[in-house]
């Protein structure tokens, strides 16, 4: 065994709830080493404290389903529509726990996603997403997010599961832009990317909010962040602060929020008071 590349975040649990290495189904070393003791003693520790890695939680799930196999009938009555989004980032245990769940019951399961946007090709144990739609599948291919000229390149890079996106013919059809720089030039991108948006005078559009989306930490060695594009970005300042000690608090902040985003601010806004309230009993 090499000791040296032992970690807290190479072990999990098996369906026995023994320790295990990452994608490994057998202690690896016997139960009753020191060693074994040891990891043993450190894993419980981290899950006394609540901390799972997303493996043990399918391992406690796949678990409760195997020793409580009554869920499977409970679940149905509780949930009798399920929408799951993003399926093409499933992988294989997240499928069959769903399967378990609602497969062979009265549930609507309404499965929703796009095999061309998968994010993770492989899971965490290797195992690539095995969901596709079948063939009696609905299949939207209308964007409200871009208009056609955009659709037409899109439609080109859809290779997984070839379609022909139509896009919107309310917005303006607007082809898109690529910002080339040199790193010397950086600080120019968010200028050249807000000419573009003068120019094409989206400002002038009614509910517009435009974004610069990007690493929010500070400096890094080996990438960008946003403080190289734009060095006056402050994380903390530029963080909206929609939480306050009091649901009064909370409900005299909504007078400040204004723009596109107030609806969502509204409501978060209204979910902490709450939350406040619940915790101090004092508005």
């Amino acid at each position: 065994m090499d000791r040296k590349r032992l970690t807290i975040e190479g072990l999990r649990f098996n369906q026995d709830l023994e320790v295990v290495k990452f994608g490994k189904t057998a202690p690896f070393v016997g139960e009753n080493t020191p060693t074994y003791r040891l990891v043993s003693t450190m894993k419980m520790a981290v899950l006394s404290a609540g901390i799972l890695f997303y493996d043990d939680m399918y391992i406690f799930a796949e678990r409760h389903l195997k020793l409580h196999p009554g869920i499977v009938e409970i679940f149905p009555k509780r949930f009798p529509y399920v929408f799951a989004d993003e399926m093409q980032d499933t992988d294989k245990r997240q499928t069959e726990i769903l399967d378990t769940l609602f497969s062979n019951s009265s549930t609507v399961l309404q499965r929703i996603g796009d095999p061309n946007q998968a994010i993770y090709h492989q899971s965490a144990v290797g195992e690539g997403c095995i969901w596709q739609p079948p063939e009696e599948s609905h299949q939207l291919s209308t964007s409200r997010r871009f208009g056609p000229s955009t659709a037409t390149i899109v439609s080109n890079l859809s290779v997984v599961s070839p379609v022909s996106i139509v896009g919107c013919a309310k917005n303006r059809d607007i082809k898109p832009h690529l910002i080339v720089f040199a790193d010397s030039q950086i600080e120019e991108v968010i200028p050249a990317f807000a000419t573009i948006i003068t120019n094409h005078s989206l400002h002038e559009l009614p509910n517009r909010g435009f974004k610069a989306i990007g690493w929010v930490a500070k400096k890094h060695e080996s990438r960008h962040t946003l403080h190289d594009y734009w060095p006056q970005f402050d994380v903390k300042r530029n963080r909206r602060q929609a939480s306050y000690a009091t649901l009064k608090g909370n409900l005299h902040s909504i007078r400040l929020a204004d723009g596109p985003d107030s609806p969502k601010v509204f409501r978060e806004t209204i979910l902490n008071g709450i939350v406040a309230l619940l915790k101090d009993g004092v508005a």
